[in-house]
């Protein structure tokens, strides 16, 4: 199978790739704590070449990493960047970046000197835009990965400002947030959960496993979890797919015949893998066979997938059709329960 290394930044840097459809843009952003250069770069990419369209931490010292860049249905850019010693030294910081004019101005359009792990956008039909993000710790003893409690901005006039719309005061990421059916569905990782909001009220869902990344395709809510996946299509009556191979899968994205999650593996040295599903049968490709990385940031763009790595500062690009997926006939496990 071919593929192409795109981009090599090296460690400790991760790379995040979008695509709405039209353009393909890419951060960089550094992934771990400590004493490594800061980076935090947005870049776009034309005939598979990435240029630098905004380099944040020259200006920003506090911007030393970013969740999922994201590209409005008005055409604007957007970057979330948060401090990434967070990680090991409790440091908070959040900010939202914006440019209307394809990343040739920017400006800020929220900053919290509370807030971290600002990650995934998400816009409804009517073009309100929300992004889930969390506060840093008090105890900068208790670092780690978990936010002390979550909340949610929202924002109605196009991004350029922005207003807190839930505040969650358990421990979690409010990670993702989609729409589906008549709802506002945001997942809280780390509680096991799904919040799930109408115009008059908000209730929690537990699904007993943690509530990754979320995604509606083909009418069903797709939750990714560990070794596993969960879905809907009326949120009360619920599937599981679970996996012997030991993965925390992510970022359920559509293809022509499957859905594909990005997977980094929890053991035998952080094995990167693909998982797909055509919701009856299960696959997956092992990402360390074709080339050394953690990836787990996937995009799908002009019929090519792009995945950048966790920790690795790769983006390599391959034919969506031609990744040779295998069957999982062992070790899978398929339940019902109600909600």
């Amino acid at each position: 199978m071919d593929f192409n290394i795109l981009f090599d930044a090296g460690s400790p840097y991760r790379l995040w790739p979008y695509s709405d459809g039209n353009e393909l843009i890419m951060t960089l952003s550094t992934a771990k704590s400590g004493d490594y250069l800061k980076k935090t770069e947005l870049y776009i990419e034309s005939n598979k070449k990435f240029r630098l369209l905004k380099n944040f931490y020259t200006e920003n010292k506090s911007a030393t990493t970013t969740g999922q860049p994201f590209i409005s249905k008005e055409g604007y850019y957007f970057v979330a960047v948060w401090d990434v010693d967070y990680y090991n030294f409790g440091a908070s910081y959040g900010a939202i970046y914006l440019s209307k004019d394809k990343g040739n101005s920017w400006e800020k359009a929220y900053e919290d000197e509370s807030a971290t792990y600002l990650n995934h956008f998400y816009q409804e039909e009517t073009g309100g835009i929300y992004i889930g993000a969390g506060v840093g710790k008090k105890d900068k003893d208790k670092f780690g990965t978990t936010p002390e409690r979550g909340f949610v901005l929202r924002s109605q006039d196009k991004g350029l400002t922005w207003n807190k719309m839930i505040d969650y005061d358990k421990p979690a990421a409010l990670y993702s947030i989609v729409k589906f059916q008549d709802n506002i569905v945001i997942s809280t990782r780390e509680q096991k959960s799904l919040l799930v909001l109408k115009p008059d009220r908000c209730r929690e869902i537990f699904l007993n496993a943690p509530t990754r990344s979320a995604n509606v395709i083909d009418e069903a809510l797709i939750i990714s979890s560990d070794n596993s996946f969960i879905y809907s299509y009326n949120l009360k009556e619920w599937k599981t797919h679970s996996f012997e191979i030991k993965a925390v899968l992510r970022y359920p994205i559509k293809t022509k015949k499957y859905v594909i999650f990005g997977g980094v593996g929890t053991k035998e040295g952080r094995k990167a893998y693909l998982f797909a599903t055509d919701m009856r049968d299960n696959y997956f490709f092992e990402f360390s066979n074709l080339c050394s990385g953690d990836f787990s940031r996937l995009a799908v763009h002009a019929g090519n997938l792009y995945a950048g790595t966790e920790c690795d500062g790769k983006l390599i690009s391959l034919a969506v059709e031609e990744i040779e997926f295998k069957k999982i006939k062992n070790g899978l496990s398929i339940k019902s329960f109600k909600r």
